[in-house]
């Protein structure tokens, strides 16, 4: 998903209705771990793996 410039890149993955078509794997960079947003994705089966 590709979201605009002035949007958080997290939004995306607050919405249950996205996180359903998701599985797998995420990468992102350090900027995007919160503990809340991990605990979230890894319940629904999504890992997330920074670099």
């Amino acid at each position: 998903m590709l979201t605009p410039g002035n949007v958080d890149d997290r939004e995306p993955l607050r919405n249950k209705s996205f996180i359903e078509q998701i599985f797998g794997k995420l990468v992102g960079d350090k900027g995007y771990i919160c503990k809340d947003l991990f605990s979230k994705l890894f319940v629904d089966g999504i890992q997330l793996s920074l670099f």
